[in-house]
């Protein structure tokens, strides 16, 4: 381990960049995960929707640190 190695300050999950309104489709391509997971994932959180509609970024954030990733939001 070197300096710059303890210098590094990004965050140590992977990240994924997040728009205040992501249509459910294409939060799934980004996580790589099947479409009818991120579905269901959305939908334990009381959220029903299908594969072409947006949810905001709370619920998206909520659905990429359930599979690893941390959520950066993006204008």
């Amino acid at each position: 381990m070197t300096a710059r190695d303890l210098a590094d300050d990004s965050p140590q999950e992977p990240h994924i960049d997040i728009p205040d309104q992501v249509v459910v489709r294409n939060l799934a391509s980004a996580l790589r995960k099947k479409t009818f997971k991120i579905v269901a994932d959305i939908m334990r959180f009381g959220v029903f929707v299908n594969p072409e509609e947006t949810v905001d970024f709370e619920t998206a954030s909520r659905v990429a640190w359930k599979h690893g990733f941390y959520a950066r939001r993006v204008e």
